[in-house]
């Protein structure tokens, strides 16, 4: 029952009906052998030239946040830029869904926030300064950052919640400042 339940739990993450991706990770390995090296994986990255750029990064999928006083589900998603000379940049963004799809949602509310400071690995944990706390962990086979907020971005409540965050890459970044080709 239990397999049956954490499957269940997984396939609306896949939709983003998800009530937390914390509940789900809480019992995946934390990666505890050079976490320094672990945590480089996840370095930003810029591959080829203008305009064939491509971007390598850590992003989450959207996970439920709350639900309004309207009863509509308010969704989060972080991207994080991890950079070398030890400074991120995040972008956090939280949209309210109006009406979910077979195939995904529809939202009418957008509000966002970038966040930037310094990063730093202190034993098996990477510290955001300003945003959160960073585990690393292998979920789905593979390894993944559960990032846990320590303060309210946007909604009330968001503090001290989880969001798991994977490897992506892709032609764009959402913060116009880290693109190559402007």
């Amino acid at each position: 029952m239990r397999i049956f339940a954490v499957l269940f739990c997984l396939s609306l993450v896949g939709c983003g009906k998800s009530t937390s991706q914390t509940t789900i990770v809480e019992n995946a390995p934390v990666v505890s052998k050079a976490p320094t090296e672990f945590y480089e994986k996840f370095l930003f990255r810029i591959k080829g030239s203008c305009p064939n750029v491509a971007y390598r990064y850590a992003a989450s999928k959207h996970a439920k946040v709350a639900v309004n006083s309207k009863g509509q589900d308010v969704l989060k998603e972080v991207s994080l830029f991890l950079q070398e000379n030890g400074e991120y940049q995040a972008y956090y963004n939280e949209i309210t869904v109006y009406r979910y799809t077979k195939n995904g949602f529809f939202h009418d509310k957008n509000e966002s926030r970038v966040v930037k400071g310094k990063w730093k690995v202190v034993g098996e944990s990477l510290f955001l300064a300003g945003l959160g706390e960073v585990r690393g962990i292998l979920y789905e086979g593979r390894p993944k950052l559960l990032l846990y907020l320590d303060r309210d971005l946007i909604s009330p409540g968001v503090a001290g919640q989880g969001i798991v965050l994977s490897y992506v890459e892709g032609t764009g970044v959402p913060i116009p400042s880290l693109q190559s080709c402007r």
